[in-house]
């Protein structure tokens, strides 16, 4: 499958169905079936038998973007600086050192976080808001509170590769699921900035978000959803003593993030 570059997703208003489902790792089959089920992960404007997809430049004209071919881990001390040009960072990587890194990265640059992903093999999404507060800790703090109180930590299986190794992770999460993880984390977003901009109606719950997507019973307290589309809302625990990331100064590790390579 030919990747598709940034410039053709900018080049005109809409795309066609196949250079979406290139930039969406879809195949054909898979792509009209979606759009023919009205399923398709992005807005689909049907012309006929023709399917047109909607750009960022139609639906956003004035909104810039400027892609960075960067690796959060590899070119930390690069994305540092970027970190405290940004009011808030998202974060959907699957692997356990990029979410460190990213939640690192913002507690040191005075920023939320946002970092969303789908776990156990697509049964639930999970959205975590990371506030750079005294209160709230870093992701392995809060992975350590959770634990300490008889829940789980599902970072290590993020890095379990999809369809190779021993154990075989695959991607069982459906199209519909993804986007609605994705749909959910943007507004945990926005109402983080709108919150912080004065618009007390935007206050959300907590900042902890479970969703069941095809829940099953057995899970831990916190994550164990009986039914689909079900929300369980949490707060984030505190930090740890001399943690890297929350107290850097107790450890003398202020520049290193925490889970990178040494």
């Amino acid at each position: 499958m030919k990747p598709v570059t940034t410039a053709q997703l900018r080049a005109s208003a809409t795309v066609d169905l196949m250079t979406a489902a290139r930039a969406l790792g879809l195949g054909r089959t898979k792509a009209y079936e979606l759009a023919r089920r009205d399923q398709f992960p992005c807005r689909v404007i049907r012309i006929g038998d023709t399917y047109r997809i909607p750009t960022l430049r139609h639906c956003w004209p004035d909104t810039a973007v400027e892609p960075l071919a960067l690796d959060v881990t590899a070119d930390a001390d690069r994305m540092r600086p970027l970190f405290h040009d940004s009011a808030l960072i998202a974060c959907a990587a699957d692997g356990v050192v990029p979410r460190r890194v990213v939640s690192h990265l913002a507690r040191r640059a005075g920023i939320p976080a946002v970092l969303a992903c789908v776990l156990e093999d697509g049964e639930i999404g999970e959205i975590i808001r990371l506030l750079p507060w005294p209160t709230a800790g870093c992701l392995i703090c809060h992975r350590q509170y959770l634990a300490d109180i008889g829940g789980f930590d599902p970072e290590p299986a993020l890095d379990q590769p999809y369809g190779t190794g021993t154990d075989h992770r695959p991607m069982t999460a459906v199209a519909g699921d993804l986007q609605l993880v994705g749909q959910l984390a943007a507004k945990i977003a926005i109402a983080t900035l709108l919150e912080h901009a004065g618009q007390y109606d935007q206050v959300l719950p907590g900042d902890h978000l479970v969703v069941g997507l095809r829940p099953h019973s057995g899970l831990p307290p916190h994550a164990d959803l009986r039914h689909a589309a079900e929300f369980r809302w949490s707060r984030v625990g505190p930090p740890l003593p001399g943690c890297p990331t929350c107290d850097p100064e107790s450890t003398g590790n202020a520049d290193r993030p925490a889970g990178a390579a040494r």
